[in-house]
């Protein structure tokens, strides 16, 4: 049945948002879903949060209508938040503190309420009311990463520092709590899963969910400035800009590290995930530490594909962890990579020769941008057509439809995406 959509009258709104996103969720519950920092992709709605300062904003995107529409059951509702902080309107759609990490799951609307230290998981009804308290973590989450729904569960990293006095109004961080979690949406219950430990600092920037594994990208400094040799974080930044600055030594001497780790459901257990990995980065040739200093596209069949992304080289890897046999995907002078059932969608860009010599090379505003899809099970690149001249996409979702994109100017901002600029390329349009 197609869906009808009516702003701002309260019954329609809910079952729209229940015929539209819900329905697949009770009939199909093995579900992983990709959580990022302000959006996240559910059934042909993307569920998006939008942060003003002390307030947040929840609205969904209905791919059906090409409209958006906000988490609220109010009738003539403007969702303005300066309305709201001055008691003019009672809208469902704002909370008050950083809403990140929004996703419906079984029928309710679930987000991230990130106040100082503090982080809380809240659910309602996808119009807004019926606002529940599902649990206050013990721990702040970390809020650049991205992690992932599976199931019942969200899993998430923490990110905890360690601050000490260093004389007279200075503050020196000295260490770091990261670890991963698992929050059961029934019933709150969060549990650890790994046992990284203390470090001078730490975090895991990316949490994903492949083969009933996590993967989990962990970087980490092993050691203090003072422990390093530097009187303090002041000092080491006059290093860092000297001639006598390398790479090579700031990870020694920091004990730098970029590594990824899986956890296994059924052993429960943490192990480091090695592919032999050395960066296209000249400077980190040859160095360990650095085996994780890449990004995880999937993992299929045994098989890792991964970004390698360098300035002015971004490399597109297959790596088979059992014959080790690593194979070139996909290279270009810059892209933008999304994985999406079995395929990655690539948006590329070519360098300005120009600029070829220059310590930061420009992307070539004269050549349109190209658009690939690489299909993972087939092994096979296919060159596509829907690129309009003077525009960008930046694939977000696939969809009956189509692809969901962000309509983009190709000029100096094309870097700078508008939220709310999205368009549908129609499924005839895309080449498999």
């Amino acid at each position: 049945m197609k869906r009808k959509l009516v702003l701002g009258i309260a019954v329609l709104m809910g079952v729209f948002l229940l015929a539209g996103c819900n329905q697949n969720k009770e009939s199909k519950r093995d579900e992983t879903i990709v959580l990022k920092e302000n959006k996240s992709v559910c059934n042909d709605i993307l569920v998006e949060s939008e942060v003003q300062g002390e307030y947040s904003r929840l609205y969904y995107y209905d791919y059906e209508s090409g409209k958006e529409i906000f988490a609220c059951s109010q009738a003539n509702c403007n969702h303005d938040i300066a309305d709201f902080k001055s008691d003019k309107i009672n809208c469902n759609a704002i909370v008050k503190g950083q809403a990140k990490y929004p996703f419906i799951y079984n029928k309710r609307l679930y987000y991230f309420v990130i106040t100082g230290d503090t982080s809380v998981l809240w659910s309602s009804k996808t119009d807004g009311t019926d606002k529940k308290e599902v649990s206050e973590l013990e721990f702040p989450i970390y809020e650049s990463a991205e992690y992932v729904l599976h199931d019942d569960s969200v899993f998430v990293a923490s990110y905890k520092a360690v601050i000490t006095e260093q004389g007279t109004n200075k503050q020196e961080q000295t260490g770091a709590d990261a670890e991963v979690y698992q929050i059961n949406l029934s019933d709150g219950k969060t549990d650890k899963l790994t046992e990284f430990g203390n470090k001078a600092d730490a975090y895991c920037s990316t949490v994903q969910f492949f083969d009933n594994k996590l993967f989990v990208r962990y970087e980490s400094r092993g050691k203090t400035y003072k422990e390093a040799g530097f009187k303090d974080v002041d000092h080491f930044m006059v290093w860092m800009e000297s001639d006598k600055f390398s790479y090579a030594e700031q990870i020694e001497r920091l004990d730098e590290k970029k590594e990824y780790y899986t956890y296994d459901f059924e052993t429960k257990k943490t192990e480091k995930f090695d592919i032999d990995f050395e960066s296209n980065f000249e400077p980190y040739k040859g160095i360990k530490n650095m085996d994780g200093a890449y990004w995880l596209l999937c993992y299929s069949n045994d098989t890792a594909y991964y970004l390698d992304a360098v300035v002015g080289k971004y490399n597109i890897y297959s790596y088979n962890v059992k014959t080790k046999n690593r194979k070139e995907v996909f290279s270009s002078f810059k892209n933008v990579d999304m994985y999406c059932d079995g395929k990655i969608y690539i948006t590329s860009m070519d360098m300005n020769e120009k600029t070829k010599k220059e310590l930061v090379p420009s992307v070539d505003f004269n050549k349109e941008p190209k658009y690939y899809v690489y299909d993972v099970s087939k092994n096979k690149l296919i060159e596509q057509n829907y690129g309009e001249k003077g525009k960008i996409f930046y694939a977000i979702d696939v969809n009956p439809k189509g692809l969901l994109v962000y309509d983009v100017s190709f000029n100096e901002a094309y870097d700078s995406i508008d939220e709310h600029s999205i368009k549908q390329i129609e499924s005839s349009k895309i080449k498999e």
